[in-house]
């Protein structure tokens, strides 16, 4: 992500020099982080419950970093919630595939996947690089409704 982000920031850079938005977004599990293993920053030895908890730590970190660093650039994490997607319906896993049978006894705790974008996108159209969702102004985190983080 890092990489793709760097590639993108002469761009980024240009859209707010021009006085225009000049925003990242990056979709995965805001705000859930958990704590790092000191001694394990690349993951070889966690579990994947810490990986998935330790990698929203690190995205979250990224756009604070990267804010720091390109001030009047918004770096947003968001966590979409739980969304209705194919992934079950569509895997290779027999077991996984035959839990898409149950998924409808969820869907009032789920969202289509419409709606988690509509309010992705509204979150992000909202924020802006003066403030942020903590200390660092152009860093932001929100939620599945697209509600900012504090």
């Amino acid at each position: 992500m890092t990489a793709i982000i760097n590639g993108l920031l002469p761009s980024l850079r240009a859209a707010r020099d021009a006085g225009k938005d000049a925003k990242v977004f990056s979709v995965y599990s805001a705000g859930h982080g958990g704590d790092i293993d000191i001694n394990d920053l690349g993951l070889k030895k966690s579990t994947s419950s810490s990986i998935a908890s330790e990698g929203s730590t690190y995205n979250d970190l990224m756009c604070d970093e990267f804010a720091l660093r390109n001030p009047g650039i918004v770096f947003a994490h968001a966590d979409p919630g739980a969304v209705r997607t194919n992934l079950l319906k569509s895997s290779d896993s027999f077991l996984l595939r035959a839990g898409n049978l149950i998924m409808p006894l969820f869907s009032a705790l789920t969202v289509s996947q419409d709606e988690a974008g509509e309010r992705l996108w509204s979150g992000l159209y909202r924020v802006g690089p003066k403030a942020g969702s903590g200390e660092i102004p152009g860093s932001w985190r929100s939620r599945a409704k697209g509600r900012t983080l504090d």
